[in-house]
C-alpha cells in the first residue's frame, strides 16, 4: 500500500496530470497494477518458500488480479466523472 501511496502523491504533480490530460482511469488501472503485481509477487514467494508447490504462482496470480481489480474500482469510484 505504501507503494501507492506513493504513486498517488506523484500524480498531483501538475506536469504529470497535464501530460495525462486528467486520465483518471489510466492512472487508476496503473496504481491497481503496481498494488496487485507486489502483492500477487508476496504470496507467491511465501507459498512457494513455504509448500514447494508450482501451484503458488497460480494463487500468485489470483491475489494480483483481485487487488488489482479492487484498487482500481475503488479508485474510479472515488473520482469525481
Amino acid at each position: 500500500m505504501a507503494v501507492v501511496a506513493s504513486l498517488l502523491q506523484v500524480w498531483h504533480d501538475d506536469a504529470v496530470i497535464e501530460a495525462l490530460e486528467d486520465d483518471r482511469d489510466f492512472k487508476c488501472w496503473w496504481a491497481g497494477k503496481i498494488a496487485g503485481a507486489t502483492m500477487g509477487v508476496a504470496v507467491a514467494a511465501g507459498c512457494g518458500l513455504a509448500t514447494k508447490k508450482t501451484k503458488c504462482l497460480g494463487i500468485g496470480w489470483g491475489v494480483h488480479t483481485t487487488i488489482a481489480d479492487y484498487i482500481s474500482d475503488k479508485c474510479n469510484g472515488a473520482q469525481n466523472k
